[in-house]
């Protein structure tokens, strides 16, 4: 199985072993313990490169809150 392939597999299973990660640090882990079960023969390089197109397919889907965002929120929040 070709990185990109395997990088969408993840990423159409991420709202399942994603769910309650929404920082990009916290998902590069739990990508990288998901392939190591999951794909314990693929290459470090291969698993690598798998990982970096995952999170930049997630993050073109705004599957991350990033800090300015966090940030707003809590703003909203403390004006309710």
């Amino acid at each position: 199985m070709d990185t990109l392939t395997l990088a969408n597999e993840i990423c159409d299973q991420a709202d399942g072993f994603l769910a309650d990660v929404k920082r990009r640090d916290e998902a590069k882990v739990v990508i990288a313990e998901y392939l190591t079960i999951h794909h314990a023969t693929l290459p470090a390089a291969e698993k690598q490169a798998v990982i970096a197109q995952a999170l930049k397919i997630l993050e073109e889907e705004d599957f991350f809150i990033d800090d300015h965002h966090t940030d707003e929120i809590f703003d909203e929040r403390d004006t309710l």
